[in-house]
């Protein structure tokens, strides 16, 4: 099995009064980084969507689900291919083509993003930033732990 990570670097953070937490986000597929590597986009809303996404194909709610970026035409397209395993397509919108193809662990990325989300909520509490995304991304951890 091939490597996946997401990665991500909470020194890059910032909240500007009620705006939203920046930092850098992407994914690491072996030596290929999605969308580039030090992608910054809006990471607390990134990762509370694509926790929700893959918790609905690693509890078996789902069989496809998209993994996307705020900032840019990029997102990431999974499919189940079978119990354990899923297809990882990373697609720029408007390009048929997928720039990169993996299989993974759907509870191998299930657990990657996961670790995101907790780092990322660690270091809002650290910074004392607290918001609606915030909140939710802590209910979702706090709820999807368990799977």
């Amino acid at each position: 099995m091939r490597n996946c990570v997401v990665k991500t670097d909470e020194n890059s953070y910032e909240k500007k009064s009620d705006s939203l937490v920046t930092g850098i986000v992407y994914f690491e597929f072996d030596e290929h980084q999605f969308p580039e590597k030090n992608w910054s986009d809006f990471v607390i809303v990134l990762l509370g969507w694509w926790l929700t996404a893959v918790a609905k194909i690693h509890s078996n709610r789902s069989d496809a689900e998209h993994l996307e970026f705020m900032d840019g035409p990029f997102y990431i397209e999974l499919n189940r291919i079978d119990e354990e395993n899923v297809s990882i397509a990373c697609f720029e919108r408007d390009v048929s083509k997928p720039e990169y193809l993996m299989e993974f662990s759907a509870s191998e990325l299930f657990d990657q993003i996961l670790d995101a989300s907790r780092a990322a909520l660690i270091c809002c509490s650290k910074n004392n930033w607290d918001d609606d995304d915030i909140r939710a991304l802590a209910r979702d951890v706090d709820s999807f732990a368990s799977y």
